[in-house]
């Protein structure tokens, strides 16, 4: 009984720590961030599911909540949170590219403004 008290509210605890650190991510603007917890927030929600489906079965109690429930219902948090995953990976390929993109951009615009300081390779050159 311990047990599953304990695993009730280290859900709750979860999925409360998960949805204000997603709730901050999304002020914050933080896009990546906020993708890959909202997979973790599914992803527990899934386990969740499948868990009280499990128990409800092993008790076989006679009006059944979760167990009854259509494949379906457990699956859609399962694929929200690979979605969510997928979207993070992409979010952070583009957002890697970008800088790449902008340091490139930034060492050509000094090149450019400030040129090749030649003067001190030709004066090593004569020594």
């Amino acid at each position: 009984m311990s047990t599953e008290i304990l695993t009730t509210i280290t859900v709750f605890a979860l999925v409360g720590g998960l949805s204000a650190a997603l709730t901050e991510a999304l002020h914050r603007r933080r896009l990546v961030r906020a993708s890959v917890l909202a997979a973790a927030e599914f992803g527990v929600i899934h386990i969740a599911l499948v868990m009280s489906a499990w128990k409800e079965a092993a008790e076989e109690v006679p009006y059944p909540g979760v167990s009854s429930l259509p494949t379906a219902a457990y699956d859609a948090p399962a694929w929200a949170a690979i979605a969510f995953l997928a979207t993070g990976i992409v979010l952070e390929a583009v957002k890697q590219h970008r800088r790449e993109v902008a340091k490139k951009k930034l060492v050509k615009s000094l090149v450019k403004s400030f040129g090749v300081n030649e003067s001190k390779e030709n004066e090593s050159e004569k020594d």
